[in-house]
């Protein structure tokens, strides 16, 4: 097994093997997201070309063909300014971010999130004209997508009280908050595994304070619409920021920006694999900040993660 636990810039969190860059070197900014639909990956972030300026007018958002190791624009010409997060759903990528039309101005109204019909490359809107901010994070689960942000309504102000999470209902067009009005901070992940959605960011509580001590990541159970708290998520991520969830059978990944309990000089950027958390005595003395992998356990002292043998 393997915690990585390191206070570099997350360009140099690993040593990564085996790497090697997309035709035209990659391109001219910053990749924010990529999502995969068949021979095709689909590219978001900050820039407007490939790095060689062979590809143009990406601005972006770009599909690269692995058959091919070729780019190429969406249609329009791609989006007015940043793209966060893309998923695939369907014959759909739904995308999200800062941007509010097409780069070419001919696709309105987008405002943070839109969808845009890979069997047709058309843009359209989505209901209400989107959100009123920022989406960092989209998830799709069945005929839902769960939209993570800091956004607090709809552009229009049709829906109000989505306060950084909402649903999406694909069938009908329409949007919804989630049970106590949402968090009372930014979401930045969502990963959807069966029932529950398990949401990362920098919130600490819902928005009506019904569910408290969240440290920046909680558990939504969908059949019930309640909230919960990690368990002892409050002595392993305090004042921290969670920028990234993976949920598997047995496992969630978690990676962020952390601070631990009692050792405030060590908000590092950090990824773990949990499986649980739970609290245990070691040498007669109480540990509530334990990571259990499989059957190891390990603490956190003297700014290093400890196995307990």
């Amino acid at each position: 097994m393997e915690i990585i636990n390191t206070s570099q810039t997350p360009n140099n969190l690993a040593n990564l093997s085996n790497i090697s860059l997309l035709s035209n070197n990659w391109v001219n900014g910053t990749v924010r997201t990529i999502a995969v639909s068949g021979d095709y990956l689909y590219v978001g972030g900050d820039f407007s070309d490939t790095n060689d300026n062979v590809g143009k007018n990406l601005n972006k958002i770009a599909k690269y063909q692995l058959s091919s190791n070729t780019w190429s624009a969406l249609s329009n010409n791609g989006l007015n300014s940043t793209v966060r997060t893309i998923t695939v759903s369907g014959d759909y990528l739904y995308v999200g971010g800062d941007f509010s039309d097409t780069n070419d101005n001919v696709g309105k109204n987008l405002n943070k999130i839109a969808k845009y019909q890979l069997s047709s490359n058309t843009w359209s809107a989505l209901s209400n004209n989107g959100l009123n901010s920022t989406v960092y994070t989209i998830a799709a689960s069945g005929d839902s997508l769960y939209v993570g942000g800091y956004f607090s309504k709809t552009h229009f102000n049709a829906v109000t009280d989505l306060n950084s999470i909402a649903i999406y209902k694909i069938s009908t067009n329409t949007w919804s908050a989630l049970s106590n009005n949402g968090l009372n901070s930014t979401v930045r992940t969502i990963a959807a595994f069966g029932d529950y959605l398990y949401v990362g960011g920098n919130f600490s509580e819902t928005h009506f304070n019904a569910v408290t001590d969240l440290n920046s990541i909680a558990i939504y159970k969908i059949s019930t619409n309640t909230w919960s708290k990690l368990h002892n998520a409050s002595n392993l991520y305090n004042a921290g920021d969670v920028n990234i969830i993976a949920a598997s059978e047995n496992s969630l990944y978690i990676g962020g920006y952390f601070m631990y309990e009692n050792s405030p000089s060590s908000k590092t950027y950090s990824i773990f694999k949990i499986t649980n958390i739970v609290n245990v005595t070691y040498n007669g003395n109480s540990l509530t900040n334990i990571l259990q992998y499989s059957s190891n356990k390990f603490f956190y002292a003297n700014n290093k993660w400890n196995l307990i043998s």
